[in-house]
């Protein structure tokens, strides 16, 4: 895939999760978000991890309040304050489905300087920004 152009609205340095607060898939893909998150914040400078959704306010809080009580198989699903919530007031989210013909969700777009340098499923984000940034380890992910 090749790298989109955002529009300047979008123009930031992050790895956004596109989820939705109804999908039992989005919320068993936050562990692999969450851990990708964590595993990058002792750097200089940590991307942003950004979990992006279409509700109101309050449904994105109880959400992820949920989240921090049990993740994936009754596990805790891990340190929820090494990424933000955001409520998608902007539509981005529906202009990355449309610049990517993807309306999968949960979906990543690792972003950087406005534009997406990949997409993909969250499982595989932690691989893709440990290529992006040079960090690499035995225990990564295979590439998607």
């Amino acid at each position: 895939m090749s790298p989109s152009s955002l529009p300047p609205s979008l123009s930031l340095s992050s790895s956004s999760q596109v989820f939705s607060t109804t999908c039992p898939h989005s919320r068993s893909s936050f562990a692999p978000f969450i851990s990708a998150a964590a595993r990058f914040l002792s750097l200089p400078s940590p991307p942003r991890f950004v979990a992006l959704a279409r509700a109101d306010p309050e449904t994105v809080r109880e959400y992820a309040t949920g989240l921090s009580k049990v993740g994936r198989d009754s596990k805790p699903i891990g340190n929820l304050h090494a990424c933000a919530f955001a409520v998608d007031e902007s539509n981005i989210i529906g202009t990355l489905q449309s610049n990517f013909k993807c309306a999968d969700l949960p979906r990543v777009y690792v972003i950087k300087k406005g534009v997406v340098e990949w997409d993909g499923h969250p499982c595989h984000v932690e691989t893709a920004v440990a290529g992006m940034l040079g960090v690499y380890d035995t225990d990564s992910d295979e590439e998607e």
